[in-house]
């Protein structure tokens, strides 16, 4: 538990020193491997600490017909509830997975039925990374790749 703290204390400094400027919309991860627990639990958290939707609903399995298309979408953390749609867009479309596995659906979806977790951690990186055409933000990609068995 001494080393959990440590390591917890260790990530907060370098955090707080690394840190250019707070737009109040960073995110937080913590993961616990079973060697840090005192019963060999693993354990993961995560926080959306910004301003992000609050809702949050479990979305069922589903088995899908071939040549049936997956929406990629773009402006979903900021929706009010499940069909809101303002500000949501539409960016293209991908071939949908034979089945997919029921997953709970947040402002970054995070966990399947199977138990496999996905997490981020925001960081203020350079703007020579930004690709303001790409389909995929981490909000997307985190509700495409827990539904689906090869994700």
């Amino acid at each position: 538990m001494k080393r959990f703290f440590s390591l917890v204390a260790a990530l907060a400094i370098g955090s707080l020193l690394s840190a250019q400027e707070f737009d109040g919309q960073s995110c937080t991860s913590i993961m616990v491997g079973r060697k840090a627990s005192t019963d060999g639990s693993v354990m993961t958290s995560h926080t959306c600490d910004g301003r992000y939707r609050t809702w949050a609903q479990m979305e069922p399995a589903a088995d899908h017909a071939p040549g049936t298309m997956h929406p990629v979408l773009r402006g979903t953390m900021h929706t009010s509830f499940r069909g809101d749609t303002t500000g949501v867009r539409l960016m293209g479309e991908i071939p949908e997975a034979a089945h997919t596995y029921a997953y709970l659906n947040t402002a970054y979806p995070c966990l399947n039925e199977k138990q496999l977790a996905i997490g981020e951690t925001t960081f203020g990186g350079p703007d020579t990374l930004v690709n303001a055409a790409g389909w995929f933000r981490i909000e997307e990609l985190e509700r495409v790749a827990p539904g689906t068995p090869s994700g």
